[in-house]
Order: structure tokens, then C-alpha cells, then sequence
């Protein structure tokens, strides 16, 4: 009989207690495949949408113009517009600003895109040992990077992807994945990631 020592999940970061009662964070058992193209686009574009955002953020007339009439209906905004009014009346008290905030991208598939590349993407060991990394912003034919959301409040557990890369290479080698497979589960991620 073989004895499997794994760290507990606590270590790894990815426990949270509610009313006493240990859980897991929602997460994926094992990692999805996403081709590198599209999150390198990701990472790009996001630059761009931050500072977008950030601009919006600090021009109090362009944002008031927007809310005057959805605060006289909306409870919860209003609320959440007096919560600025108070604070901005304050004035800063110092000059550095944080966002934090999550934008969501997904991958559109077009009809008709080549089915080898469509299975690949569902099937996590097949992604592994496939060769759909690239760094061509152009990315593969019938791809298509989307952003679906961007999250301001929505925002919570920002420092667990990190966290992730370990608990998904545990996961995959459980299931049999290792050598150079098993280390494309990136840990230059998380070198990027780690202040």
C-alpha cells in the first residue's frame, strides 16, 4: 500500500472557514486550457481598460452626469453614490489609487473553426501535450478573445490564481500527468503574480 502525502489544502490557501466549517474556494479541480495568444491578448488589452477605468473613476462630472438619474430610482446605488460624495468631500489624503477590480474573458469559437483545435480545448490532457501555445497575438483561426465582463465590487479573492497553480499541478499529477506535461501548469504565472 502507497501512503500519498499532499499539503493540506489550508497551506495551499484555498480554504476559507465559514461559521467554523472549513470549504473550499470555487475553483476548477483541474486547470482549463486557454491558449497563450489569447491571454497574453488579455493581459495587453487590460492595460488599456485600466486606464480607461481609472480616468472614469476620477472625473466626478462625467460620473455624476451618468448616475443623477438611476440614483432617484435605485436604492442600492444611491446608497453607494452618498458612500463617494462623503469620502470625495473629504479630499484625498494621499495620491496613490487602487483599483481592484476583475475583467472576465472568455474564448469565442466561430462556426466552422478546425475541430482538432475544439478538442484540444475540452480535453485538459490533450492541451497539455498539444501545441496550441503561440504568441501570435493573431492567434489560431476561429478563436476569438471576448471580454464579458469587468467587475468592480465582484471583485474577491484576487491573490487566488496563484494559489491555484499549485493545487492544479497536485490535481494533475493525481491523474496521472507529469514530466513536461505536468510542468506546463506555469509557474511563471506565478513568478508574475508574487509581489
Amino acid at each position: 500500500m502507497v501512503t500519498l502525502m499532499l499539503p493540506p489544502f489550508e497551506f495551499l490557501g484555498i480554504l476559507r472557514k465559514t461559521n467554523g466549517i472549513p470549504s473550499t474556494l470555487s475553483c476548477t479541480l483541474l486547470p482549463s486550457p486557454f491558449p497563450s495568444f489569447a491571454l497574453d491578448l488579455a493581459k495587453t488589452v487590460q492595460r488599456d481598460f485600466n486606464l480607461l477605468f481609472h480616468r472614469v473613476a476620477c472625473d466626478h462630472d462625467f460620473l455624476n452626469s451618468l448616475v443623477e438619474r438611476v440614483v432617484a430610482q435605485d436604492d442600492y446605488l444611491k446608497h453607494l453614490w452618498n458612500i463617494y460624495e462623503r469620502v470625495r468631500n473629504i479630499g484625498n489624503t494621499q495620491n496613490i489609487f487602487l483599483g481592484l477590480n476583475r475583467s472576465d474573458y472568455m474564448l469565442h469559437q466561430e462556426p466552422g473553426c478546425d475541430s482538432s483545435i475544439t478538442e484540444r480545448l475540452y480535453c485538459t490532457e490533450k492541451a497539455s501535450a498539444s501545441s496550441l501555445l503561440t504568441t501570435d497575438l493573431t492567434g489560431v483561426p476561429g478563436l476569438s478573445l471576448r471580454q464579458v465582463e469587468f467587475n468592480l465590487m465582484a471583485s474577491s479573492f484576487c491573490g487566488l490564481a496563484q494559489r491555484m497553480v499549485e493545487q492544479h499541478r497536485i490535481s494533475l499529477s493525481l491523474c496521472g500527468i507529469k514530466g513536461d506535461q505536468l510542468s506546463r501548469v506555469s509557474q511563471q504565472y506565478v513568478n508574475e503574480c508574487t509581489p
